[in-house]
């Protein structure tokens, strides 16, 4: 946290997001259904995580030998509450059309997103909680 008060890590086999107590060494950690890869923080102080959401052997198998244009993959953005109390989710992806993303930095108009594979950079707008579609170019 900016004031260094405790530790977010996200456990991408455990398929949650961690906290450390920087004070008490107290542990809490948030469930979220779905791989986490990367942690970025909201405007508003949410942590953001984004990752796949299936096996990882089996969803990014080929994206290694892809040198350029992105590997497409299934994958989430949730917000998740700073106390880890409660997770919301942003975006899901069944990896056609836009680079699999394992990152995101989400503002109160655009998002984007970020791949671990390829040199690609989604810009997402209107990215609604609802499941409706936001419109995505990269």
């Amino acid at each position: 946290t900016p004031a260094g008060e405790a530790l977010y890590f996200a456990a991408t086999f455990g398929a949650r997001v961690n906290r450390i107590d920087l004070a008490d060494g107290r542990r809490t950690a948030r469930k979220l259904g779905f791989q986490p890869d990367n942690l970025t923080w909201s405007d508003e102080g949410a942590r953001i995580a984004a990752g796949h959401d299936g096996l990882p052997l089996l969803t990014t198998r080929g994206c290694r030998t892809i040198a350029d244009a992105g590997c497409g993959f299934s994958f989430r953005v949730v917000r998740v509450a700073p106390d880890l109390g409660a997770a919301a989710w942003l975006f899901r992806s069944d990896g056609r059309g836009i680079p699999g993303a394992s990152t995101a930095l989400v503002d109160r108009e655009t998002s984007w997103l970020g791949t671990a594979f390829g040199d690609r950079v989604t810009r997402v707008t209107s990215i609604s909680p609802r499941g409706q579609t936001p419109r995505a170019s990269h």
